[in-house]
């Protein structure tokens, strides 16, 4: 229930950022990458893109989400960068999304400790919701 109530924070501030950023197509798809700092099953699986789903059309943002996990539990992020993060990241050149959606600090602190791609990283929102731990 805490990542639902994190994640109606999060949609507010997004919908704050696509309302301020409205061109001449209104009915234009936007594109929102969700990178999760857990894996894919439990609440920060189906039951969250769910609540995202129902919740983007309640607020009427017409959004085409893509999850990755980055597993942080069971990560060796050192590994992760060498057999996943390259593909990732030309998924993101691809897509070009619109905003990243950074689920949980790990993910966070993932991004903010490596420098795969600052063109990347810095030519796109981000969003950040659901702090577990204060440093």
């Amino acid at each position: 229930m805490k990542k639902i109530a994190l994640f109606t924070i999060m949609l507010a501030a997004m919908l704050t950022f696509f309302t301020a950023c409205k061109d001449s197509a209104e009915d234009k798809q936007k594109q929102i990458v969700c990178l999760h700092s857990w894996a894919e099953y439990g609440e920060e699986g189906e039951p969250f893109r769910l609540t995202m789903e129902s919740k983007m059309k309640e607020y009427g943002i017409n959004a085409n989400v893509r999850h990755i996990y980055l597993r942080a539990a069971e990560s060796i992020y050192e590994q992760f960068d060498i057999e996943v993060w390259p593909s990732i990241r030309d998924s993101l050149y691809a897509w070009q999304p619109d905003l990243i959606f950074v689920n949980d600090d790990p993910a966070l602190t993932y991004l903010f400790n490596r420098e795969f791609d600052n063109k990347l990283l810095n030519s796109i929102p981000v969003v950040f919701s659901g702090i577990d731990c204060l440093m």
